[in-house]
């Protein structure tokens, strides 16, 4: 990626680190239910998976070059966590993960 290569300026390292910190964490779940919302769902569980396919993959990474944007990445990481673990619960739903 390119934000990890030592030759990338830090100007774009620190726009490219602020277009990725925008669009995920809650943004992220926002825009799932949105897109969830806008295709006929049958229930609330159709926005829970929708947002373990989608806004859950920031659990699997941390794209981030800067200290800051790192801790920005690791916050947005733990608000999308707890928020998928509360909704899981909430809706009664048991599967493996």
């Amino acid at each position: 990626m390119l934000l990890n290569i030592d030759t990338t300026p830090k100007e774009l390292v620190l726009l490219m680190e602020a277009d990725l910190l925008d669009e995920e964490g809650a943004m992220g779940i926002v825009f799932d239910c949105m897109t969830v919302g806008a295709s006929s769902p049958t229930s609330y569980e159709d926005a829970y998976y929708h947002i373990k396919n989608y806004s859950a993959n920031i659990l699997n990474y941390n794209p981030m070059v800067t200290d800051k944007a790192k801790l920005y990445w690791l916050q947005k990481q733990k608000a999308v966590s707890e928020f998928i673990d509360l909704l899981k619960l909430e809706l009664g739903i048991y599967d493996n993960d």
